[in-house]
């Protein structure tokens, strides 16, 4: 009974993240816990992120990407969040 149950839960989750996240490719063990699919669900919007910001970096020449790791750098030391960097408008420079 509990492991049809836990198939039932399984499956909507993965569903879940399927229409939320098309893009990206979650599957979902039947032998993780309730806690950990729970956790996958909130990581592939973490993932979908990411994926979405790899144009905007494939498109960066050498020198431009050199720049933006020196900035992730700083990003980092500052102890700021790192999705900031990307996902915030551009700071003009002097």
């Amino acid at each position: 009974m509990l492991g049809f149950i836990k198939k039932i839960i399984l499956t909507k989750k993965q569903n879940l993240i399927s229409r939320r996240f098309p893009n990206v490719n979650i599957v979902l063990h039947p032998d993780l816990s309730s806690p950990s699919i729970d956790k996958m669900v909130k990581m592939a919007k973490i993932v979908n992120t990411v994926n979405s910001l790899e144009p905007k970096i494939s498109s960066l020449s050498d020198t431009e990407l050199k720049q933006k790791t020196q900035e992730l750098k700083e990003h980092i030391s500052n102890k700021s969040k790192v999705y900031d960097l990307w996902l915030s408008p551009r700071r003009k420079r002097k």
